[in-house]
């Protein structure tokens, strides 16, 4: 088996995806808000893959007791203000999980038409020195998985080389039709059904073929000129008429 082979690399989805990522931003600046205000410390790269992992329960337990700690170090025995105090803690973490999901669910990213490249995942995202972005060790990876196509196989390698050898010659016969004038349409499809019968999945050359093909701009080239010269014998017989009303 040969090694792998590079036949086509296509970087545009790398741009894809930092596009992506400009636009899940602000909502996770407003994640990175609603941690902050649930004053368990700042808010790191840690705290990130935590999220990530679907680690919100365990955070919320932490955030409870903690919140049961504070209560008690200040002394506070009231059961009507503690439950105040609870529903309010619970109301604050209700909309960090909720900034949270609208990381998770959002959806709104842009492709052009016949861009198949993925879109942005939130494991490819890292909170990194104060800021959210797609880190070098990522985009390397997408490029590898996503950008780069690979001939790994010989059977693989077969095929591309007589797909090759295939549109060599299409680009060959193109130029031979091109030097005699040929009149038809110059993609596959068309050239294939004006020069090969389809039987069975099986093509053979129309015969007349060649010839009609060279014929076609003698042909077209005579029909013009009678044309013009019908056009000529109009435009005269149309002057003599009105020479004739004179």
């Amino acid at each position: 088996m040969k090694a792998k082979k590079l036949i086509h690399q296509d970087n545009k989805g790398v741009e894809n995806i930092r596009k992506d990522l400009k636009r899940i931003k602000p909502l996770l600046v407003n994640m990175l808000t609603g941690y902050e205000a649930l004053e368990m410390g700042s808010f790191s790269g840690k705290v990130f893959q935590e999220i990530k992992k679907g680690g919100l329960r365990n955070m919320e337990q932490k955030y409870l007791r903690n919140m049961e700690s504070q209560i008690k170090k200040a002394g506070i025995t009231s059961s009507l203000i503690k439950a105040n105090l609870i529903k309010g803690s619970n109301e604050i973490f209700q909309k960090f999980k909720d900034d949270v999901q609208n990381v998770i669910s959002f959806r709104n990213y842009y492709r052009g038409f016949n861009d198949n490249t993925p879109f942005l995942k939130l494991e490819m995202i890292d909170y990194v020195g104060g800021s959210f972005m797609i880190t070098e060790e990522t985009e390397a990876k997408f490029i590898e998985q996503h950008c780069k196509v690979y001939l790994a196989t010989d059977q693989e390698n077969k095929i591309y080389d007589a797909a090759n050898k295939f549109m060599d010659g299409f680009k060959e016969l193109q130029a031979e039709l091109e030097a005699v004038g040929y009149r038809g349409t110059m993609n596959v499809n068309s050239i294939a059904e004006y020069f090969f019968h389809a039987n069975d999945g099986q093509y053979n050359l129309k015969p007349h073929s060649i010839k009609s093909a060279i014929e076609q701009d003698i042909i077209y080239k005579q029909r013009l000129k009678e044309f013009g010269s019908r056009e000529q014998k109009r435009a005269q017989a149309a002057k003599d008429r009105q020479e004739r009303l004179k």
